[in-house]
């Protein structure tokens, strides 16, 4: 049985080696995400918070995961540039974007605009 349920790729800076707020960042957009419906796609979702850093196999994965996926969600911290390997396989896929606020526990106090309507005509 085939679900109608939409799913969304992560995109934000992921630094070589990151901190616990970065693995915060997605987390948060990932609930954010599920709450409203769609499958996510968290591309720190199974890193090892001793690693600190994505292997390569991971990294497979989560391109392939976005090649699964109907939009991206755009965090605020992304590098938005040439190179970003995430943006070209999204435009060349055609993908959806969404770009989302600042979502992290530290500005949970300002209002989040939670009326993201996502209609997806395909």
């Amino acid at each position: 049985m085939k679900t109608d349920k939409k799913s969304i790729y992560i995109i934000g800076d992921i630094p070589a080696i990151f901190h616990d707020d970065t693995i915060e960042k997605f987390k948060n957009a990932e609930l954010d995400m599920m709450s409203k419906g769609f499958r996510v796609y968290n591309p720190l979702s199974e890193i090892n918070p001793e690693a600190r850093g994505l292997n390569n196999e991971l990294k497979i994965k989560n391109i392939q995961n976005l090649f699964k996926s109907d939009a991206i969600y755009l965090l605020p911290c992304a590098d938005i540039n040439q190179n970003n390997l995430e943006l070209k396989i999204s435009i060349l896929l055609d993908l959806l974007v969404i770009h989302c606020l600042d979502i992290s526990k530290k500005k949970s106090k300002r209002k989040i605009n939670n009326s993201i309507d996502v209609k997806f005509t395909k």
